[in-house]
């Protein structure tokens, strides 16, 4: 009883050391201080992310006994004394896995496939010295990096509309199911930093005035593109072309909605093209039908590689994307939480959609806007050809809510909202 009291002790004044001197930290970088958030929005934002990621380890590791945050945390015990013992074997075994397929990229039993969780489970492992592998200051130190992608996105948007700071806040900070999920030790949250540093280098880029500042940006969209690669090759592999039509709008004299669109077409065509792509498309569905044991498995129509079948499958894969789970669905209450939001986000876009129209705002003129817009809606409609589990719908679902909302919430006029003012 004396030495569990005593665990608890020094468990707690790590859990502050930690959480302080990490804050402190925050305070002082010169990227978030640059954000022009008071520091007192800053301490009280970075707070709330943390208490949200002791809610998400509580909840997956005692409610929901054999999640994926369970499986990770174990394997990075074996990971931390690996690292222990021989330091050179746990870098050098990041390029090993049970799977010895090296050629399949996309393939679900390549090496390829399993880097992500090697590298979230060795990136656990070395937290797990400085933690005494306690899950909950892993879950502080985790959060104080993806903080990082909070900001990002949130400079790149406040450039954009500068004096909607309020709703730039809420759209990059405070959407319930993105930042219960992007708060969590978990793959989504990577996703998260990656594209939101990715947004920001080349929102940046364009704008740098130096050869020090184009480095130092060039640097920070690489790194973001390979943190993409390796958690999600699928969703890297769906940003280059729109990396591709952003760069084009800043070279061709056209609109840029019709720059995005053309871009699309193109690879729409080359898609429908080739039984190959499809057929990796198909493959990634056909994982996902394979675990039959997911309590929120969906029954979904098997897709083929060919043009007919992917229209055919379009409404019930927009449907998974942006509407399920239904209120009905919901079996828990985490289930009917997410479907309720869901509900309030569509009329917020609705609402905010009408508004565009009568007010003729400029929202799709701007580039980066567009590939936000876009990117989250290419993500979607990826998750719902290929994922039909509720659960990792929703969980996919909040690393993009951010990129598709914000423009909305900035979009809404807020002015003629009285009680707001």
């Amino acid at each position: 009883c004396n030495y569990r009291i005593c665990v608890m002790l020094v468990t707690c004044l790590l859990l502050t050391v930690y959480f302080f001197t990490l804050l402190f930290l925050i305070q002082k970088s010169k990227f978030i201080k640059n954000s022009g958030l008071s520091p007192k929005l800053i301490t009280i934002l970075f707070t709330g992310k943390i208490l949200i990621g002791f809610i998400y380890v509580y909840i997956e590791g005692s409610i929901f006994q054999g999640s994926d945050l369970s499986a990770t945390f174990l394997n990075s015990l074996n990971q931390t004394a690996l690292l222990k013992k021989d330091p050179w074997h746990f870098i050098s075994s990041i390029f090993q896995s049970d799977n010895d397929n090296y050629g399949g990229l996309y393939n679900s039993r390549s090496y390829w496939n399993d880097l992500r969780n090697i590298f979230l489970e060795k990136t656990v492992g070395v937290f797990n010295i400085f933690s005494l592998s306690n899950l909950y200051i892993n879950s502080v130190i985790y959060n104080f990096f993806i903080f990082f992608g909070h900001i990002a996105l949130y400079r790149s948007f406040i450039r954009i509309w500068p004096k909607l700071q309020a709703p730039v806040v809420a759209g990059c900070f405070l959407i319930p199911g993105s930042i219960f999920f992007v708060s969590g030790i978990n793959k989504d949250s990577l996703v998260f930093l990656a594209v939101s540093l990715i947004i920001y280098a080349v929102s940046n880029l364009s704008v740098a005035i130096n050869r020090n500042s184009k480095i130092k940006h060039v640097v920070l969209l690489l790194t973001g593109l390979f943190l993409l690669f390796v958690i999600r090759n699928f969703f890297f592999t769906a940003l280059i072309p729109l990396l591709t039509a952003y760069y084009l709008c800043g070279k061709i004299n056209s609109k840029p909605v019709y720059v995005f669109a053309g871009v699309l077409a193109l690879v729409a065509i080359v898609f429908f093209l080739s039984p190959e792509l499809m057929n990796i498309v198909c493959a990634k569905q056909a994982d996902f039908l394979q675990l039959g044991w997911a309590k929120s498995a969906i029954p979904v129509t098997t897709l083929e590689p060919g043009f007919k079948s992917f229209i055919h499958n379009l409404p019930e894969a927009l449907n998974i994307a942006f509407l399920r789970p239904y209120v009905w669905d919901s079996y828990s209450p985490f289930y009917f939480a997410s479907a309720l939001e869901l509900l309030l986000l569509i009329l917020l876009v609705l609402i905010s959609v009408i508004v565009i129209i009568k007010s003729r705002n400029p929202l799709f003129n701007n580039r980066l806007v567009l590939l936000c817009l876009f990117y989250g809606l290419v993500s979607m409609l990826i998750i719902g050809y290929t994922v039909p589990i509720l659960g990792a719908v929703t969980r996919y679902r909040s690393a993009f809510l951010p990129f598709l909302i914000t423009p909305f919430l900035c979009a809404f006029n807020w002015d003629k909202i009285k009680w707001l003012q």
